[in-house]
């Protein structure tokens, strides 16, 4: 079983980083959360790791974060929900978020991500609510503000996805001291995030 992988990233996309260990190129899969914080090609790399085996071969995947890494195994573990449709849900929305969405069964926000229906958002929601805490308490919870700012930019008709990320983002980049921003302070400048796009 392999842990994680330190090396030169040789080239990325979206969907692949490929990262030099060892004079090997390892081509891992990832979610466009972790192509985001990749460092540009040449530069070190270090990505979390989990290995799928199939009868093709064996695929490697990568994160980021250790918390990444933990949302895609327990997605994995439910019925029907397979290590590409757990990439393209972390790619849409940061581990937060669809940790929040799980544990408090919004299944609305779920079944609004591009790969899941009502049935097996229904489905993720009865398999794995009770894990999400042990998540929350590495990932961090996701603040009231977050949650209220997310459903206010979905009642302004934006994609909640979008919303969800352009308010992580937001909080993420706000300095450790700084006091809790403002709900409409909040709204306001992730709607000026998504319509820069």
């Amino acid at each position: 079983m392999f842990h994680h992988l330190r090396g030169t990233l040789y080239s990325k996309s979206p969907e692949e980083a490929v990262v030099e260990a060892g004079g090997l190129g390892y081509a891992v899969r990832i979610p466009l959360s972790t192509y985001e914080a990749l460092p540009p090609e040449g530069g070190e790399c270090f990505l979390y790791l989990d290995l799928s085996r199939r009868d093709e071969g064996d695929v490697l995947y990568g994160f980021a974060t250790p918390q990444e890494r933990r949302m895609f195994r327990l997605l994995t573990t439910v019925s029907r929900v397979g290590p590409a449709l757990a990439l393209a849900l972390l790619s849409a929305a940061p581990v937060s978020r669809l940790a929040d969405a799980i544990r408090s069964k919004d299944t609305a926000f779920l079944a609004s991500l591009k790969g899941l229906g009502r049935t097996s958002s229904q489905r993720i929601v009865v398999e794995l609510a009770d894990k999400m805490d042990e998540l929350a308490v590495s990932a961090g919870r996701v603040s009231p503000v977050h949650s209220d700012a997310v459903k206010a930019l979905e009642a302004l008709g934006m994609d909640p996805a979008a919303a969800a990320r352009a308010v992580s983002d937001i909080l993420a980049e706000a300095p450790a001291d700084a006091p809790p921003p403002r709900l409409q302070d909040l709204i306001v400048a992730a709607l000026q995030r998504l319509q820069r796009g």
